[in-house]
């Protein structure tokens, strides 16, 4: 059984980090981590992230170029065991919030799988 890093990056009570061994976890830990870094934010991978957070105030007529960032970075950051199948962003209610939606699946398999980010 492989164990991963959880995100957010954080002690477990028992001492050291805190792992998961959820593939499927791993995997939506490392869509975020992609979404929410900002370019420029890593030191040794300047290209890395998205910036989501810092693209919500762009406004709603921006969500076409901010789908477009969304889909190339992760196609980027995320290596070869990941294939983005769709994202889709929305408003989510009246209250002002997008929501970007994310299909995938593992490159080994078939099954679809989904994540749902408010901004």
């Amino acid at each position: 059984m492989s164990r991963h890093l959880a995100f957010p990056i954080r002690f477990s009570p028992q001492g050291g980090l805190r792992l998961t061994a959820d593939p499927d976890q791993h995997m939506r830990d490392r869509i975020l981590a992609v979404l929410f870094t900002a370019r420029g934010e890593r030191v040794l991978e300047p290209g890395f992230g998205v910036g989501v957070d810092r693209l919500v105030f762009e406004g709603i007529s921006a969500t076409e170029s901010l789908r477009f960032e969304i889909a190339v970075g992760l196609r980027r950051d995320m290596g070869d065991d990941f294939v983005l199948e769709d994202v889709e962003i929305r408003p989510v209610d009246e209250s002002g919030e997008l929501g970007v939606h994310i299909v995938w699946r593992r490159r080994t398999e078939q099954a679809l799988r989904a994540l749902e980010v408010r901004l």
